[in-house]
C-alpha cells in the first residue's frame, strides 16, 4: 500500500494524466515558457492549465509571485492558499562547497543554517516550497534536525550533477529558457575555473534553439557539440547545428551522446569544464555513456 504518493505533472497540470489524482497538497512552482507556442496572454492560459492540479479540498502552496496572474489560481477555490514570500520564503540563500547554505521560513517555523546539497540559488526556491508542502501535508512543524538530514543528503540525478572533476563534468537537465537561464548562471556563478568550457547539447524539437542556445551561454562556450538523443522527438542534430553554427564558430556534430562525450573527453584538459544540457532525455544517455566510460 501507498501511504504517501508525490505525483509530478507530466505536462501543464489539468488535462495530464496525473491530473486523475485528488491532491491534498498541491504545489505550482512558478509559471514558466515551457509547452507554449508564445501566443498572446501565454502566462494565463499557461497559469490556468497549471491550476487544473488544484482541487477544492487542495491546500495550494503558490510559488508564483505575479499578482496578474493569481486570480487564476484562486478560482480554483483551494481549501487554503499558502503563498511565497508571505507564507513561506528562502530568506538567506548564500554559496557553499557542494551546495547552498540557506534560511528558511515556513509557516510553522524558521530554519537557518542549513546546508542543501544541490548547486544553484533557484534550488533555495525549491527547498522552501517543498517544506511548506511538507508541513502543509502533515498539518504540523518538521523538527530542525529532519530538516538538515533531508537537505543535506537530498540527491537529484541530471539537476545540475556534478559527475566528475579534472576536468569537471556537469549534468542538467534544463530543457527550456529559464532552465537554461538558471543552468548557466549555475555554472557561472558556482563553479570558478581557468579552463575552457565545452558544451555538450541536444535538445526536443518542439524547443526554440535559438533561444535555448542564447540562455545557455553557447556564445560565450569555447567548444559546442550538437547531439541527439534516441526519442523519436528528439531535434534532428543537423538543425541544431545550423542554429549552433550561428552562434559560434566553434561547433562540432555528433550522431549521438556516447560520441559527443568521447569528443568532449579527448577535447578537454583537466582544467576544462564539460557541461552536458538541453534535455533529460540527453543527459540520461550521458550519464549511462559516462558509466561506461569509466
Amino acid at each position: 500500500a501507498i501511504d504517501v504518493a508525490v505525483i509530478e505533472v507530466g505536462m501543464l497540470g489539468r488535462f495530464d494524466a496525473t491530473n486523475i489524482a485528488d491532491a491534498d497538497v498541491a504545489v505550482i512552482t512558478n509559471v514558466g515558457f515551457d509547452h507554449t507556442d508564445g501566443s498572446e496572454n501565454w502566462r494565463r492560459k499557461l497559469a490556468w492549465e497549471k491550476a487544473g492540479i488544484i482541487k477544492p479540498r487542495s491546500i495550494l502552496c503558490l510559488g508564483e509571485t505575479d499578482e496578474e496572474i493569481e486570480d487564476i489560481f484562486i478560482s480554483e477555490s483551494p481549501q487554503k492558499i499558502y503563498r511565497r514570500n508571505l507564507d513561506f520564503e528562502c530568506f538567506a540563500n548564500d554559496l557553499a562547497v557542494g551546495g547552498r547554505q540557506l534560511g528558511l521560513r515556513t509557516m510553522q517555523n524558521t530554519y537557518e543554517n542549513i546546508f542543501l546539497a544541490q548547486h544553484g540559488s533557484h534550488q533555495g526556491n525549491n527547498a522552501s516550497i517543498a517544506l511548506a508542502a511538507s508541513e502543509s501535508f502533515l498539518e504540523t512543524g518538521i523538527p530542525e534536525d529532519i530538516v538538515e538530514l533531508a537537505l543535506r543528503e537530498i540527491n537529484l540525478p541530471g539537476r545540475f550533477e556534478v559527475i566528475a572533476s579534472a576536468p569537471l563534468f556537469v549534468l542538467d537537465g534544463a530543457h527550456n529558457p529559464p532552465g537554461a537561464i538558471a543552468a548557466a548562471q549555475t555554472l557561472r556563478n558556482g563553479f570558478a575555473n581557468n579552463g575552457r568550457r565545452i558544451l555538450i547539447v541536444g535538445m526536443t524539437e518542439e524547443k526554440d534553439a535559438d533561444w535555448m542556445l542564447s540562455s545557455l551561454d553557447a556564445d560565450q562556450a569555447d567548444l559546442i557539440i550538437c547531439t541527439q538523443a534516441e526519442s523519436p522527438r528528439s531535434m534532428d542534430v543537423k538543425t541544431l547545428t545550423e542554429v549552433a553554427s550561428s552562434l559560434n564558430e566553434n561547433v562540432l556534430t555528433s550522431s549521438s551522446p556516447k560520441e559527443a562525450l568521447d569528443k568532449a573527453f579527448e577535447s578537454a584538459s583537466d582544467e576544462d569544464v564539460i557541461f552536458g544540457t538541453g534535455s533529460m532525455y540527453v543527459v540520461g544517455a550521458l550519464r549511462e555513456a559516462y558509466e561506461s566510460f569509466k
